[in-house]
């Protein structure tokens, strides 16, 4: 039973987090750079890119949207990336 319902759940904690990946991009960046911020972004990247197709939904894209402000909010990501 719980692993049934382990699917639905990561699916779920992945699209809240995924949005995050935007504003974790930015602190990186915003840092002193290096190889360590590279690969920060790099994997963020990877972390987000199934979000592309996810966001051919209209009503998925808005909340996605939302949410990747709530996270640059949240984490005090700079508003645009250095």
């Amino acid at each position: 039973m719980a692993m049934i319902a382990c699917g639905p759940v990561l699916i779920l904690f992945w699209f809240i987090t995924a949005p995050a990946s935007m504003a974790v991009q930015r602190i990186a960046s915003g840092g002193n750079g290096g190889a360590f911020s590279r690969v920060v972004c790099d994997v963020t990247d990877w972390y987000e890119s199934p979000m592309l197709y996810v966001c051919k939904v209209p009503a998925l894209r808005r909340m996605s949207d939302s949410l990747a402000d709530k996270w640059c909010d949240w984490l005090g990501a700079p508003e645009t990336t250095p």
